[in-house]
């Protein structure tokens, strides 16, 4: 068995559930594990650029990843 405790940006990913009994086993189906948080940025990552316009007109902003994951969450 394994057991995520204090679940950080890295840990966000796809998880399957395996489980053996007498006669064989099961494994799900992939399911999404995500982080919400209040912040624009939690994890490894930094806020390069902000409201930059792209030539389509949409506006965006620019994160780098300094690690192995971030977690993003949009502006309004």
């Amino acid at each position: 068995m394994h057991r995520i405790e204090n679940v950080q940006s890295s840990d966000a990913g796809l998880y399957t559930v395996r489980a053996v009994y007498e006669n064989g086993s099961f494994e799900s189906a992939p399911s999404p594990l995500g982080i919400v948080a209040e912040t624009k940025v939690v994890g490894h990552g930094l806020e390069v650029g902000t409201d930059v316009r792209h030539p389509n007109g949409n506006i965006y902003d620019q994160i780098l990843l300094t690690g192995d994951g971030a977690t993003v969450s949009a502006d309004p």
